[in-house]
């Protein structure tokens, strides 16, 4: 008689858990077919995300940039996500400003670039920051305002300067960004820096930007950091310099001019700034 119950017992059981199973599985389907359901009436786009991530084959590259050329929103580049990290320019493509981050796959470019190293037209280029005091052996240091460089081999008042721009440092209070340094009552180094305002009415895709000169006495070297691919031999009214274009030629990016010149260095790196604008300041400053 036990065993008889316990058979019977059994019986019920199995019979629930595949009435359970069945009752389960018609719940899923049938969520699934609402699912479906209310993806395509209500949420298209995850639809269609599904079945693109279902499509076999490689992903297809991103399209870059999202208007026609010319006919970006002008309005912001929030309303627009940017292009992804692999987004690089169509090589001999001409920037297009109107269109928002425009500049993002240039930054991409020059990604992981490692910095210049070695000579350019009998000057030195490095990274890392350099001692341009190492050989100056003072025995009497003097830091004064830059307006005491004036008419000195180093003075820095540059006949031209890009429009907009003005010294960030105006008064004669001492600055790290503007100041002249005396060995022994001779200069040997000068410093200034300019920022490069835009006016409100400015026209849409003007930038602004910043200039620093640093002139020194000492050997053919200066600290840059700007990739290979960009620098080139120059001169500046008869002195050797070296030359580096910004990322984009326009004005994107930093550029620089290295002049070598009677024992001194003129050293010239703006932001936003085209190399012709650089080499026209440097030259005002040998005039």
């Amino acid at each position: 008689m036990k065993i008889k119950a316990e058979r019977a017992r059994l019986k019920r059981i199995d019979h629930l858990r595949r009435n359970g199973l069945v009752i389960a599985g018609a719940f899923l389907v049938s969520a699934l077919f609402g699912y479906a359901a209310f993806g395509a009436a209500g949420d298209r786009g995850q639809v269609e995300a599904a079945d693109a991530v279902a499509t076999e084959g490689p992903t297809p590259k991103p399209v870059w940039p999202p208007y026609p050329p010319g006919e970006g929103p002008g309005r912001g580049p929030a309303l627009v996500e940017p292009p992804g990290p692999d987004v690089t320019p169509i090589p001999g493509a001409t920037p297009d400003t109107t269109q928002p981050w425009w500049y993002v796959p240039y930054l991409n470019a020059e990604r992981g670039k490692p910095p210049f190293e070695g000579l350019v037209n009998g000057i030195r280029i490095q990274s890392a920051p350099l001692d341009v005091g190492a050989g100056w052996a003072c025995r009497d240091y003097k830091v004064a305002p830059l307006s005491e460089a004036s008419g000195t081999a180093l003075a820095i008042e540059p006949p031209y300067l890009p429009m907009g721009a003005r010294p960030t440092h105006e008064s004669s209070v001492l600055s790290p960004s503007s100041v002249a340094v005396f060995c022994d009552g001779q200069i040997v180094s000068a410093e200034g820096s300019f920022e490069i305002l835009v006016p409100d009415d400015a026209p849409f895709g003007v930038r602004g930007g910043s200039l620093s000169v640093f002139r020194y006495k000492g050997l053919p070297a200066a600290s840059v950091s700007i990739p290979e691919g960009r620098w080139r031999q120059g001169e500046v009214l008869g002195h050797p310099a070296a030359l580096a274009e910004p990322i984009v030629k326009e004005g994107f990016g930093q550029s620089a001019v290295v002049v070598w010149h009677d024992a001194f260095v003129t050293k010239i790196v703006g932001q936003g700034l085209p190399l012709n604008e650089l080499t026209q300041i440097a030259e005002g400053l040998f005039r």
